[in-house]
């Protein structure tokens, strides 16, 4: 996540929570992995919001707002807390590029021996087009397939959700130009993902929805200032 460019923020504005943020789209993963579940995705068509809510009691719903802020909800306790996650992610980036690196390690290092290629493969997930990415390095294959959506993914993939492994677009490892893989702001939503053939990630539905959340009951505390100056001290 810290890797990941902000450009798709909207200039930082003072929060004011919505009154009812109404969603278009939903899409449902299934996880196979350490965490096994399964996660609820909701879209906007026009990409000012985006949630997740994990199928278990316990887990938060989380929605996404085109200005970085990140809204952590507690039915719970009926309260909301808010991040504004903009500054952090930059400051985090900042912070690893600045960081001493020894070049011995990197020079040995899996990732400096990273493939990746367009297979050419094509398949239907969910009604929607895909087409299938390959990623090889040393420590195994990944295959992921991205869906050509009607609706704008970019928020969750700003905030480091739904990349999975891959690096960010533009960039490049081991001499090998990644900057085809979707990207930012390009409505691709990244529907399946294997490791070693093994299959960790699947979408199993996407469907329009009248799912809204309303925050009439609950109360607001932003903590945004508690993300600022981590990286500055």
């Amino acid at each position: 996540m810290l890797l990941l460019p902000v450009a798709s923020f909207a200039q930082s504005t003072p929060f004011k929570m919505p009154a009812e943020i109404k969603f278009d789209k939903n899409v449902v993963q299934k996880m196979d992995g350490e965490k096994n579940g399964t996660l609820s995705y909701y879209f906007t068509t026009n990409g000012d919001y985006a949630a997740l809510k994990p199928d278990n009691k316990e887990g938060s719903l989380i929605i996404y707002t085109k200005e970085g802020n990140m809204l952590v909800v507690n039915d719970k306790e009926k309260s909301i807390i808010v991040m504004n996650m903009k500054k952090f992610i930059t400051d985090a980036a900042r912070a690893v590029k600045d960081m001493p690196k020894d070049k011995n390690v990197h020079k040995d290092s899996s990732a400096a021996k990273t493939n990746f290629r367009k297979t050419g493969n094509t398949k239907t997930i969910c009604g929607y087009p895909a087409e299938e990415y390959e990623i090889t390095s040393e420590k195994g294959k990944m295959n992921i397939w991205y869906l050509k959506a009607d609706f704008d993914s970019a928020l969750l993939l700003s905030m480091g959700m739904g990349k999975g492994a891959g690096p960010g677009p533009g960039s490049s490892a081991g001499g090998n130009d990644l900057s085809n893989i979707p990207g930012i702001g390009k409505n691709f939503f990244m529907a399946e993902m294997y490791k070693n053939d093994k299959k960790v990630i699947e979408t199993t539905s996407i469907t329009k929805t009248d799912y809204s959340f309303s925050s009439a009951g609950y109360t607001v505390r932003d903590m945004s200032d508690m993300m600022k100056g981590v990286y500055n001290q």
